[in-house]
């Protein structure tokens, strides 16, 4: 039963929930940091705790911790951006020797001729079109590159913080996490059930996440290798990160492939990227997202793709994770709620 509402407790209540409200306006700013930092906390604590143990010092496990997960994701992100910027400019020359006189689109050029015949418009003014859209798009391609290049520094100011927070968490973990059993009004065992599956769903949907991408990106640059086409770190690369948007992602890169190769006259490259991007890279998804996940996020696809969508949208970059665990916890939650429900019910029928 709750206890009595007197004119203090709820003067005091709502001085509270004015206060909380005050505090979430003052983090809003950087919800984004310490989501990214709880998922890394969660992730990273079993490394927290065997340095604990070999330490003896909490805040120094934390603050080796820390800076292991800035070496692991700042050091492999920068060689990764050395290696893009060469692929990069490796795949614009051979574009530039491609659209020039000896270049190899013979077969676009025909394609141009029949479309002019077809719509009635001279070939010249038809090349001249095509020609001002895609410097169009090659000008807003630079435009976001520039944007891209200025967030840098803003990448790194939210990457510092959420490392912060992370030595923190790390730090006093355990005494956050038993304050939050003691204030909460749910039982202690359903706060454990749901810390577990906290805990369960962010395993598996980073590692979900992480697998998936790295198979399909490994997969499509070995493609795109064999089948000699130019740059495949960088497109396999591209494909690791579109692979995060489900049933088509790693399709936004060798459909367009295919296309690039039929359109040179490479008839039997672009069946073999055809093959191998539907049969192996798109198949990969299926493989080994159900055996990383197993039973432990139970989500149909379709809601997994606006889960993935929507917190993009709603969080930018993070939600890439947090629509899928928020959702996962959402079913989690109702779970048990449902669970408790037949708790009481069982009570009340054997009274």
């Amino acid at each position: 039963m709750f206890p009595t509402l007197t004119p203090g407790r709820l003067a005091l209540l709502l001085m509270l929930g004015g206060l909380l409200y005050g505090c979430f306006r003052v983090l809003g700013p950087f919800w984004s940091e310490l989501f990214m930092a709880g998922i890394l906390a969660i992730v990273f604590y079993p490394l927290h705790r065997w340095l604990c143990r070999k330490t003896g010092k909490p805040g120094l496990a934390a603050l080796l911790t820390c800076l292991g997960v800035g070496f692991l994701f700042l050091l492999p992100l920068g060689l990764f951006g050395l290696v893009l910027v060469r692929e990069a400019k490796h795949a614009y020359d051979l574009l530039n020797q491609s659209l020039g006189p000896s270049g190899g689109f013979e077969y676009w050029a025909l394609a141009l001729d029949k479309v002019s015949g077809w719509i009635g418009v001279p070939r010249e003014e038809l090349d001249s079109m095509l020609w001002g859209k895609l410097q169009g798009l090659a000008g807003g391609a630079a435009t976001k590159g520039l944007q891209s290049l200025q967030g840098v520094g803003s990448w790194i100011a939210s990457s510092f913080i959420s490392l912060i927070t992370l030595y923190f968490l790390l730090d006093s973990g355990p005494g956050i996490l038993e304050g939050v059993r003691a204030w909460s009004p749910i039982s202690r065992e359903a706060m454990e059930t749901l810390f577990a599956e906290i805990e369960k769903l962010v395993f598996a949907n980073v590692y979900g996440v992480l697998s998936v991408s790295l198979a399909q990106g490994t997969l499509l640059a070995i493609g795109f290798w064999f089948l000699g086409i130019p740059s495949p770190i960088l497109w396999g690369t591209v494909t690791a990160i579109l692979s995060v948007i489900p049933m088509f992602g790693a399709g936004l890169v060798w459909v367009p492939a295919a296309i690039y190769l039929f359109a040179t006259g490479a008839v039997g490259q672009g069946l073999g990227m055809l093959a191998w991007g539907a049969l192996v890279v798109s198949m990969a998804d299926n493989v080994i997202r159900p055996l990383v996940l197993g039973e432990r996020t139970q989500m149909h696809t379709g809601v997994m793709f606006f889960a993935l969508l929507g917190g993009v949208q709603a969080f930018g970059l993070i939600g890439l994770f947090a629509g899928p665990i928020f959702f996962s916890l959402a079913i989690a939650v109702a779970r048990l709620l449902r669970q408790e429900n037949e708790r009481i019910s069982l009570i009340e029928s054997s009274s």
